[in-house]
């Protein structure tokens, strides 16, 4: 099954992420007019950020991954002190 989620709808979509063991992000190169950014959750799961074919999609695309980049870089720092703040019962 594959879901293409294109602005102008008026049906938001929210997707939450759990990662589990196993899951991984990639780039993937070919198939379409540029890169891929390529997330595999689960078995079943494909998140995928491309470029199109439109002109500035490639310069919009790079801005929107350097921006996820930092976010994730803010993320796991939070994840991080989440964790160190945490404590476990036996």
């Amino acid at each position: 099954m594959s879901v293409q989620v294109k602005r102008g709808t008026n049906m938001p979509t929210h997707i939450r992420v759990t990662p589990r063991f196993g899951d991984s992000v990639r780039v993937v190169k070919g198939g379409l007019p540029g890169p891929r950014l390529v997330a595999e959750v689960g078995p079943d799961t494909v998140l995928s950020i491309a470029v199109d074919d439109e002109p500035g999609s490639a310069e919009l695309a790079a801005q929107f991954a350097r921006e996820l980049a930092g976010a994730a870089l803010r993320y796991a720092q939070e994840c991080d002190d989440y964790t160190r703040t945490q404590t476990f019962s036996e």
